[in-house]
């Protein structure tokens, strides 16, 4: 996808985006062509966290008044409707709950909108139902005919209705580490490279070797560890997961693994 940027925060300067929901052909297409480009194509997969995320761009975006909607609904995704669930939401809103009126999606509820972001988005902006349609010059001509249309003024959204429902964020400091280390009570992994497997070697607190295992893949190692309740803490799952992901990309490509220093650290202090 993309999109113009500027100086301003949130800046888009058209009035129309395209979402092509699972059809990559019709977006690469659609990409290629000299009258969309700087225009914002992109794909929708689920009728919840998805179409959460094209609402939110929008109503950031008071220049945006218009959606088209167009290539293949996502049938094959297990029941997900993206498409067909937007066009519900745009005739008929949603339930208290966030759910989406009449939506044949598998999950049509929108949990992270307040209901004020929904209202302004369906004031705001004009859905256009092509939905399973892949005529790219239908949707040029749909696209032309929104770059000359006189929108009237929108007002943008204001955030502070939103501000209860808005999830925290916070904005970390990358050089400065969050949490001390700390051993973990189930024990530490020693991961190595052994031909066209990855091993993995567990230690108790001590330095005692409980258990070796060997697999082709990251995640059957990682499986496996959490299965076996090797892992007692959150900031040790995520380093073994990052450790064995650099251990698997070193194996798909040939270069050499080496653990990072905090296993030293941990060997260290556990005597071993």
């Amino acid at each position: 996808m993309s999109a113009c940027s500027s100086d301003e925060p949130f800046y888009y300067p058209h009035p129309v985006a395209i979402c092509t929901l699972a059809d990559d052909a019709l977006a690469e297409r659609l990409r290629a062509r000299d009258e969309l480009q700087d225009l914002l194509i992109a794909p929708l997969r689920t009728e919840n966290i998805g179409i959460e995320q094209i609402i939110q761009f929008c109503v950031e975006r008071p220049t945006l008044r218009a959606l088209i909607l167009c290539g293949e609904d996502a049938r094959q995704c297990v029941g997900h409707l993206p498409g067909a669930s937007f066009v519900a939401l745009r005739d008929h809103g949603v339930d208290d709950a966030g759910r989406i009126r009449n939506a044949p999606g598998k999950r049509p509820v929108l949990k992270n909108l307040s209901a004020p972001a929904i209202a302004h988005f369906r004031n705001a902006v004009t859905v256009i139902d092509r939905v399973d349609c892949a005529d790219d010059a239908l949707i040029v001509e749909d696209v032309l005919k929104c770059l000359k249309t006189s929108y009237p003024p929108c007002e943008p959204f204001d955030a502070t209705s939103d501000a209860d429902a808005a999830p925290l964020s916070i904005d970390l400091d990358d050089a400065e580490d969050a949490l001390p280390w700390r051993c973990d009570p189930a024990g530490y992994f020693v991961i190595e490279q052994t031909g066209d497997r990855i091993q993995m070697r567990h230690y108790d607190p001590a330095g005692r070797q409980t258990l070796i295992l060997r697999a082709k893949t990251a995640r059957r190692l990682y499986l496996e560890a959490v299965a076996r309740q090797l892992l007692s803490r959150m900031d040790h799952a995520a380093y073994l997961g990052r450790e064995l992901a650099r251990a698997q990309n070193s194996l798909n490509t040939g270069t050499t693994y080496l653990q990072d220093e905090d296993v030293t650290q941990i060997m260290t202090l556990s005597g071993s």
